[in-house]
């Protein structure tokens, strides 16, 4: 009889030592998706344009670019030129070092084998820059409405919106990002 009775508590005893065992790894697993759900939450990418968006008014680029980093979003470049181009900018002044070009993506209009009209050149650019955005949504498992386009071409922007991420028009009066560039930030980022 005692031998049962110690068979009987040894294998409560398993029993136990089993379930915690198990509850342990589905609270890692929960707590995991829920770092992961988070971070992806609260994950971001400012992606800039560079001609006629940070080429000119600097204080309104550097200010966005300086809001971005102190909002811990990941800094990346969309642009049409055909080739990973950035030395025409006073890095410096715009708060960007040659480390935040890692994340450079350039147009492909260069590779079209006829001469395009001018209307599908921009739709080519608009829909290059879209893809590109899919790249980087997908690389930094960010929200698509967390990716940030910052851009001077009215298509580009139009295109972005249609396709879930959030932009801020380049429409400083004279050129590049406009004076509310700050608060157009904080309002996609704190929504």
């Amino acid at each position: 009889m005692f031998f049962y009775i110690a068979i009987l508590i040894i294998m409560v005893l398993f029993f136990i030592y089993k379930y915690q065992e198990f509850h342990d790894k589905i609270s890692k697993q929960d707590s995991q998706n829920k770092k992961e759900k988070f971070e992806q939450n609260n994950n971001c990418v400012c992606v800039f344009d560079i001609d006629n968006t940070i080429t000119c008014s600097h204080d309104q680029a550097a200010a966005a670019i300086k809001e971005c980093k102190k909002n811990n979003c990941n800094i990346a470049f969309n642009t049409a030129r055909t080739v990973k181009y950035y030395k025409d900018l006073d890095l410096q002044s715009l708060g960007l070092t040659h480390d935040d070009f890692s994340h450079f993506y350039v147009g492909t209009h260069d590779k079209l084998d006829f001469l395009p009209t001018e209307g599908y050149l921009h739709e080519h650019i608009a829909e290059t820059k879209v893809k590109h955005l899919d790249d980087i949504h997908k690389k930094f498992n960010t929200k698509k409405e967390r990716v940030i386009l910052f851009d001077d071409n009215t298509l580009n922007i139009e295109t972005a919106k249609k396709n879930g991420f959030s932009t801020i028009f380049a429409n400083n009066p004279v050129c590049g990002l406009g004076f509310e560039v700050v608060s157009d930030i904080r309002r996609i980022l704190f929504r």
